[in-house]
């Protein structure tokens, strides 16, 4: 009875606060459009303890279902002011409907298409349907030992929105955003978040027994890596890259979190990143070490991989 009450009072507690903050953000939103801003959904909202800064993200709706790619955010200061907004909504979203009839294809035949693609015969497949219609949970175990989340959206297609599914799911090898036409089952839309590369085939520069022994230098807010398209240190060297951030996305750098100046981290932590030892090989996340780089931000180590691999014994 305790665990119950308190869960109601939680959710009670996260009700009103939301209802206290759209008070805060809406008013920017609505002027954006004219005075009425587009259906949405609150996906992550975050109050900054130090600066005061509300956080809000967002995703447009229609129907009470969310539309693909559509996002925006906005922050507001302690004071009421609006500090940045961004968004790619549409207005009239309604206009853009498909005429169709709208009818979402069966669960279980679009986990089996996916299989299907993916070369996976599936033996079973479990639906848990209790938080339909906001999303489905679905346990394939030849797809991964992950649930599979499934979601009724829209998507944008020659400028017509047609219902789809959205899929995530992780194989293990792979982690799938995968939107499909609900009508027809055609994949509209796939995005495998894990990017990754086998040596078994031929790559150009290839630099045998290459090995960097770099001393490190100041570089404030600067970092020594492997740029992009080195796929290994058998295939390039290190570079010096200086406050490399996105200007838009990260306007403070990428060891800020509250929208202000000046870094919330001094290690390898900050926007929606924390980049660390992977000691176990399995994405866990209470062991290993950051990289600290000090307060200036300094990221520049030595790095002599002669000394620092150990063989590994090869099994046939």
């Amino acid at each position: 009875m305790i665990k119950r009450c308190l869960f109601v009072l939680n959710v009670f507690c996260s009700a009103f606060a939301f209802g206290q903050t759209e008070t805060t953000f809406r008013p920017f939103l609505d002027t954006a459009f004219s005075g009425q801003a587009p259906e949405y959904r609150v996906t992550h909202q975050h109050l900054s303890r130090i600066s005061g800064v509300l956080h809000t993200y967002l995703t447009q709706q229609m129907e009470g279902r969310d539309i693909c790619n559509l996002h925006g955010s906005v922050h507001v200061s302690q004071d009421g002011e609006l500090i940045a907004m961004h968004h790619n909504f549409i207005a009239n979203a309604q206009v853009l409907k498909s005429a169709a009839n709208i009818q979402f294809a069966d669960a279980r035949a679009v986990i089996r298409l996916i299989g299907s693609e993916l070369g996976v015969t599936l033996n079973s497949i479990e639906i848990d349907s209790s938080s339909y219609p906001s999303r489905l949970t679905i346990l394939a175990n030849e797809l991964g030992s992950d649930t599979i989340v499934m979601e009724e959206v829209w998507f944008m297609r020659n400028k017509i929105l047609i219902p789809a599914w959205q899929i995530f799911l992780n194989t293990g090898e792979a982690w799938w955003d995968w939107r499909i036409d609900a009508t027809t089952g055609e994949t509209l839309e796939k995005i495998n978040w894990v990017s990754s590369c086998q040596f078994d085939h031929a790559h150009i520069p290839h630099h045998q027994n290459a090995h960097e022994q770099c001393v490190p230098t100041l570089l404030t807010n600067g970092y020594t890596v492997f740029p992009t398209g080195v796929e290994s240190p058998i295939h390039g060297n290190r570079i010096a890259v200086t406050d490399p951030s996105d200007s838009l996305a990260s306007p403070y750098g990428w060891h800020d979190t509250n929208g202000l100046p000046g870094p919330e981290f001094t290690k390898t932590s900050g926007n929606n990143v924390e980049a660390k030892e992977d000691i176990a090989g399995n994405n866990e996340t209470t062991i290993g070490a950051f990289a600290e780089g000090g307060s200036n931000l300094e990221f520049n180590f030595p790095l002599n991989l002669t000394t620092a691999l150990r063989p590994i014994k090869m099994h046939p």
